[in-house]
């Protein structure tokens, strides 16, 4: 028989999560061995190439921190500093419930993965990116600061990140926000985001536990306390990023807020990666005053390295210029010049942009996507120096604005 046992009070919460009690096998047939890592006491792991809690490899190369830097001097130019949250993976704090002959341990140097992390963030906070060790911070966890059967920090995981951040952010020598005795903060989305509404995050540690349990290992957490709405006045402090913040079982972002003593927006998104969030984000917040600190989260199965989010999220936050108007399948021409980028500006939400870029005879193809609902309409991508011309489509096929612009 299929039974539940509660095993963790969730204290920031007042709610509890329940972790079938059926063996979770590789036998089970449900998933490939090659896929997943049982530990003892059925705790599972991800061993996909996507979705890896096993990286040993979290360094960050000088394309990419360059390309941050440049981020977080733009956002600092508006007088934005940029927190990057970088929780490290399940395996790399939770790996003491591996059995001690697990095969993955052959591969798995828990120590090297580690300096691995902790030079990352050195690199990043000597680039001027503020990056509390979440390692250190969640290692403090009384319990275990990651789920047992799902992918994600647990409550108590997530609120000790909180601590670690609101503590980097009160230790800035200009750190000065408004405080209201009265403050009683709440768990609430921005404009980008409806309250209540979390796309379900769609893994294959998820979909294994939930066909042998029958039910999904985060179904027994009741949401923390929210409120429906917009934006409530404007915040200080706003978070993007995935599930690990959005979902809002997860009590980072109302820890943060209690701790720092201020509203903070919450503009993640589940299921959307690690860019749907900022870059949607950076749209509306063109049209609104400037936080003092965006904090931007990213678990650390996803790398630091991903290029093309870099090429897109660095002109978005330099925003839009003059544009002109042209038809899906035109050839934009382009004047091959150093740091420029495309700007697309289409007339409703657009979820779906192909580029083909001719850069002096061979043609590479990037496609960019938004998710649904969020009305997406601007697009950008930094342009190779050596690109002469651009095409456009979209699946919807309707004339758009375009513009080449500076970076």
């Amino acid at each position: 028989m299929k039974r539940f046992l509660l095993a963790f009070a969730a204290a920031t919460m007042g709610s509890a999560l329940a972790y079938c009690e059926t063996p979770l096998t590789a036998q089970s047939g449900t998933y490939k061995a090659t896929d997943l890592v049982i530990g003892e006491g059925d705790w599972v792991f991800q061993n996909q190439p996507s979705l890896q809690d096993f990286r040993m490899d979290y360094s960050i190369t000088p394309d990419s921190l360059k390309a941050l830097a440049s981020i977080s001097a733009g956002l600092k130019k508006g007088g934005t500093q940029l927190v990057m949250v970088l929780p490290p993976t399940k395996g790399l704090l939770e790996w003491q419930h591996l059995a001690v002959n697990a095969p993955i341990l052959e591969r798995f140097k828990p120590e090297t993965a580690l300096k691995s992390y902790e030079a990352t963030i050195a690199a990043l906070n000597g680039a001027g990116i503020l990056a509390p060790n979440l390692y250190t911070a969640m290692k403090q966890d009384a319990s275990d600061p990651f789920l047992r059967q799902d992918p994600h920090w647990s409550p108590s995981g997530a609120a000790k990140a909180a601590e670690a951040v609101a503590a980097l952010i009160k230790a800035q020598p200009d750190f000065q926000l408004p405080q209201d005795p009265a403050f009683q903060p709440i768990q609430r989305s921005d404009i980008t985001v409806k309250t209540g509404v979390a796309t379900p995050f769609k893994s294959l540690t998820v979909a294994a536990v939930q066909a042998i349990c029958g039910e999904s290992p985060l179904q027994s957490f009741a949401p923390v306390s929210s409120e429906a709405g917009g934006l409530l006045g404007d915040p200080e402090i706003t978070v993007v990023g995935t599930s690990f913040s959005g979902n809002p079982i997860f009590p980072f972002v109302p820890h943060l807020s209690e701790l720092l003593g201020v509203d903070v927006g919450n503009a993640a998104l589940s299921s959307g990666g690690y860019q749907n969030s900022i870059l949607q984000y950076l749209e509306y917040a063109r049209k609104q005053a400037p936080v003092k600190y965006l904090i931007w989260e990213m678990p650390g199965w996803y790398g630091y390295n991903n290029i093309p989010i870099h090429r897109q999220v660095l002109p978005a936050v330099r925003g839009g210029c003059e544009t002109k108007g042209a038809e899906v399948g035109d050839a934009l021409p382009i004047a091959p010049r150093a740091r420029q980028y495309l700007y697309l500006k289409f007339p409703g939400e657009t979820v779906e942009v192909n580029l083909a870029v001719d850069l002096g005879g061979k043609t590479e193809q990037t496609k960019l996507t938004r998710l649904p609902g969020l009305g997406a309409q601007e697009y950008f991508w930094q342009l190779d120096a050596n690109t002469t011309s651009v095409s456009v489509t979209t699946p919807n096929n309707k004339p758009f604005q375009y513009g080449l612009c500076p970076l």
